[in-house]
Protein backbone atom coordinates (compact mmCIF):
# COMPACT_ATOMS: atom_id res chain seq x y z
CA UNK A 1 0.00 0.00 0.00
CA UNK A 2 1.37 3.42 -0.84
CA UNK A 3 0.40 6.65 0.84
CA UNK A 4 0.54 10.22 -0.37
CA UNK A 5 0.86 12.75 2.40
CA UNK A 6 0.13 16.46 2.43
CA UNK A 7 0.00 18.88 5.33
CA UNK A 8 -2.78 21.44 5.63
CA UNK A 9 -3.25 23.12 9.04
CA UNK A 10 -2.25 19.99 11.00
CA UNK A 11 -4.36 17.70 8.79
CA UNK A 12 -2.31 15.01 7.10
CA UNK A 13 -3.93 13.11 4.23
CA UNK A 14 -2.73 9.53 3.81
CA UNK A 15 -5.60 8.28 1.63
CA UNK A 16 -4.39 5.74 -0.93
CA UNK A 17 -6.48 4.87 -3.96
CA UNK A 18 -9.39 2.88 -2.59
CA UNK A 19 -12.95 1.81 -3.32
CA UNK A 20 -15.83 4.04 -2.27
CA UNK A 21 -15.77 4.66 1.47
CA UNK A 22 -18.89 3.27 3.20
CA UNK A 23 -18.24 4.51 6.75
CA UNK A 24 -15.82 6.32 9.06
CA UNK A 25 -14.12 5.49 12.37
CA UNK A 26 -12.53 8.04 14.68
CA UNK A 27 -9.51 7.24 16.84
CA UNK A 28 -7.02 8.93 19.12
CA UNK A 29 -3.34 7.97 19.33
CA UNK A 30 -0.39 9.39 21.23
CA UNK A 31 3.26 10.15 20.68
CA UNK A 32 4.03 9.34 24.33
CA UNK A 33 7.49 10.46 25.40
CA UNK A 34 9.74 10.15 28.42
CA UNK A 35 12.97 11.94 29.32
CA UNK A 36 15.35 9.29 30.70
CA UNK A 37 18.27 11.20 32.26
CA UNK A 38 18.49 13.58 29.30
CA UNK A 39 17.66 11.03 26.59
CA UNK A 40 14.25 11.59 25.00
CA UNK A 41 12.39 8.33 24.39
CA UNK A 42 9.11 7.47 22.65
CA UNK A 43 6.70 4.61 23.43
CA UNK A 44 5.82 2.06 20.74
CA UNK A 45 4.40 -1.44 20.92
CA UNK A 46 3.59 -4.34 18.61
CA UNK A 47 0.01 -4.36 17.35
CA UNK A 48 -1.76 -7.57 18.43
CA UNK A 49 -4.60 -7.52 15.88
CA UNK A 50 -5.29 -6.60 12.28
CA UNK A 51 -4.74 -4.30 10.60
CA UNK A 52 -0.99 -3.94 11.10
CA UNK A 53 -0.64 -7.12 13.17
CA UNK A 54 2.94 -7.39 14.48
CA UNK A 55 3.95 -3.90 13.32
CA UNK A 56 5.35 -1.29 15.67
CA UNK A 57 2.68 1.34 16.40
CA UNK A 58 1.99 4.22 18.74
CA UNK A 59 -0.63 3.42 21.38
CA UNK A 60 -4.17 4.48 20.53
CA UNK A 61 -7.64 3.31 19.65
CA UNK A 62 -11.25 4.20 18.96
CA UNK A 63 -13.03 7.19 20.43
CA UNK A 64 -15.90 6.62 22.82
CA UNK A 65 -19.06 8.70 22.56
CA UNK A 66 -18.42 12.15 24.01
CA UNK A 67 -14.62 11.96 23.75
CA UNK A 68 -12.39 14.22 21.73
CA UNK A 69 -9.03 13.10 20.32
CA UNK A 70 -7.03 14.16 23.38
CA UNK A 71 -9.32 12.30 25.77
CA UNK A 72 -9.39 9.16 23.60
CA UNK A 73 -5.60 9.10 23.19
CA UNK A 74 -4.98 9.51 26.94
CA UNK A 75 -7.50 6.79 27.79
CA UNK A 76 -6.16 4.39 25.15
CA UNK A 77 -2.53 4.87 26.25
CA UNK A 78 -3.54 4.10 29.83
CA UNK A 79 -5.63 1.05 28.81
CA UNK A 80 -3.04 -0.37 26.40
CA UNK A 81 0.17 0.34 28.30
CA UNK A 82 -0.59 1.57 31.82
CA UNK A 83 1.22 4.85 31.02
CA UNK A 84 -0.21 8.10 32.37
CA UNK A 85 0.31 11.19 30.20
CA UNK A 86 0.65 14.85 31.18
CA UNK A 87 1.15 17.99 29.09
CA UNK A 88 -1.02 16.47 26.34
CA UNK A 89 -1.14 18.55 23.15
CA UNK A 90 -2.78 18.13 19.76
CA UNK A 91 -0.41 17.25 16.90
CA UNK A 92 -2.98 17.00 14.10
CA UNK A 93 -5.05 14.40 12.30
CA UNK A 94 -4.51 11.84 9.58
CA UNK A 95 -7.04 10.29 7.26
CA UNK A 96 -6.58 6.90 5.62
CA UNK A 97 -8.60 3.86 4.62
CA UNK A 98 -8.80 0.28 5.82
CA UNK A 99 -10.59 -1.44 2.94
CA UNK A 100 -13.78 0.53 2.35
CA UNK A 101 -13.77 2.15 5.80
CA UNK A 102 -12.33 5.64 6.25
CA UNK A 103 -10.37 6.27 9.41
CA UNK A 104 -9.49 9.60 10.98
CA UNK A 105 -6.87 9.54 13.73
CA UNK A 106 -6.36 12.46 16.11
CA UNK A 107 -2.69 12.41 17.08
CA UNK A 108 -1.49 13.95 20.33
CA UNK A 109 1.79 14.22 22.19
CA UNK A 110 2.24 13.79 25.91
CA UNK A 111 4.82 13.08 28.59
CA UNK A 112 4.81 9.76 30.45
CA UNK A 113 4.81 10.16 34.24
CA UNK A 114 5.12 6.49 35.25
CA UNK A 115 7.61 4.69 32.95
CA UNK A 116 8.20 1.86 35.43
CA UNK A 117 4.53 0.85 35.20
CA UNK A 118 4.39 0.36 31.41
CA UNK A 119 2.95 -3.05 30.51
CA UNK A 120 1.32 -4.82 27.58
CA UNK A 121 -2.43 -4.65 26.99
CA UNK A 122 -5.03 -6.51 24.92
CA UNK A 123 -4.27 -4.67 21.66
CA UNK A 124 -0.63 -3.69 22.14
CA UNK A 125 2.17 -6.08 23.02
CA UNK A 126 5.82 -5.59 23.90
CA UNK A 127 5.55 -1.86 24.74
CA UNK A 128 9.00 -0.26 24.84
CA UNK A 129 10.60 3.14 25.09
CA UNK A 130 12.94 3.88 22.15
CA UNK A 131 15.56 6.59 21.76
CA UNK A 132 15.81 8.42 18.41
CA UNK A 133 18.85 6.32 17.52
CA UNK A 134 17.10 3.04 18.35
CA UNK A 135 14.05 4.12 16.36
CA UNK A 136 16.12 4.72 13.21
CA UNK A 137 17.16 1.04 13.23
CA UNK A 138 13.68 -0.32 14.09
CA UNK A 139 12.10 -2.52 11.40
CA UNK A 140 8.36 -3.08 10.82
CA UNK A 141 7.05 0.35 11.80
CA UNK A 142 3.45 0.74 10.59
CA UNK A 143 2.93 2.79 7.42
CA UNK A 144 0.38 4.88 9.32
CA UNK A 145 2.76 5.64 12.20
CA UNK A 146 6.00 6.27 10.24
CA UNK A 147 4.87 9.66 8.82
CA UNK A 148 3.89 10.86 12.30
CA UNK A 149 7.33 9.93 13.64
CA UNK A 150 8.94 11.72 10.66
CA UNK A 151 6.85 14.90 10.94
CA UNK A 152 7.49 15.11 14.68
CA UNK A 153 11.25 14.71 14.20
CA UNK A 154 11.60 11.23 15.71
CA UNK A 155 12.58 9.58 12.39
CA UNK A 156 14.44 10.81 9.35
CA UNK A 157 12.17 10.97 6.30
CA UNK A 158 12.42 7.95 4.00
CA UNK A 159 13.71 8.89 0.54
CA UNK A 160 10.70 8.19 -1.72
CA UNK A 161 12.94 7.78 -4.77
CA UNK A 162 14.45 4.61 -3.28
CA UNK A 163 11.12 2.77 -2.70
Amino acid sequence: MSFGMTKNKNEYNVLPSSPEIRGWRMSGAALATYNNKGTEMVLLGRRLKEPNYGKWVLPGGGMDIGEDGLMAAQREVLEETGAILTNVKNLGTTTHTEGDIGKKICWVSGEITNPDEIRAGDDLGDPRLFSREELEDLQDISEIVRPILEISGWLSPVDATND
